[in-house]
């Protein structure tokens, strides 16, 4: 079986380790190779000494995200539960897994503060600690999670499923290793200073992809390319890696990040 990796992100006390803690549980129970990274536990030893600017945010989420493609790799289902705040380094960490699952635990930020699960709104609010996400440090939403689990109106029940109907679906498609067809929304965004309506200038970008035979289709925000038929996915998650690099040295291009779609 080929690995994935199911991302957990929102606030704290949203219900991301309730959540992922139960798919672990379940999935287990069925057979599954499963691994679990907490954010807390990953802070405790991985992350050790790390405090919480967005520098080191940032790092701690790509050592998470570095683990957690050793494991995919292997044909592991990586369960990772962290804040991981901004929207940027998860998209690197979904180019560098390849199949990656971002699931969005969301609840409001009033919810979250009446659970205060590990007393850390509290402390915030007496001064003890700072850069507390949703307080005094940003957290960006994902724009366009693969689930969303609104663990202020589900059942924590309703939310596990969700995530375990979206895994199994992956699971089932990636024993075939090879998909007859495949689609992938490539999101690329130019900077306010150039003009370009018809959205020429990325698709140039675009055909340095050189994984399809015809041209990238605007659909709203993102191009949609369809792959060659027998494209192995994690294959081609890896070359769009690589190719990202030379796409964001167009000094026009301001955001390129790719979603694979079933």
């Amino acid at each position: 079986m080929t690995g994935m990796t199911v991302w957990f992100t929102g606030l704290s006390s949203a219900g991301k380790t309730t959540i992922s803690q139960a798919v672990h549980q379940s999935l287990t129970a069925r057979g599954y190779r499963v691994e679990w990274l907490d954010g807390d536990a990953v802070r405790q030893h991985i992350s050790k000494g790390l405090g919480y600017s967005k520098e080191d945010r940032d790092e701690n989420v790509r050592r998470i995200g570095f683990v957690a493609e050793l494991l995919t790799r292997n044909g592991v289902i990586v369960l990772v539960s962290a804040i991981s705040p901004y929207r940027a380094v998860r998209d690197e960490m979904r180019l560098r897994i390849g199949t990656f699952l971002e699931v969005y635990v969301h609840a409001s930020l009033e919810v979250c503060r009446q659970r205060d699960v590990n007393g850390v709104y509290r402390r915030a609010q007496t001064g003890e600690i700072h850069h507390v996400t949703g307080l005094d440090d940003p957290y960006e939403p994902p724009l366009e999670p693969g689930v969303v689990c609104h663990t202020d109106r589900e059942t924590p029940e309703e939310s596990v499923q969700k995530v375990l109907d979206r895994v199994e679906s992956w699971i089932a498609h990636g024993r075939q290793l090879q998909w007859d067809s495949m689609k992938a929304r490539v999101y690329v965004s130019m900077k306010p200073t150039v003009l370009d309506p018809q959205g020429q200038t990325i698709r140039s970008a675009l055909a340095g992809l050189g994984h399809t035979s015809i041209a990238a289709v605007r659909q709203g925000k993102y191009f949609e390319i369809t792959l060659e038929p027998g494209t192995d996915r994690v294959k081609a998650g890896a070359e769009i890696e690589q190719i990202a690099h030379e796409v964001l040295a167009n000094p026009v291009i301001e955001e390129y990040r790719v979603e694979f779609v079933e």
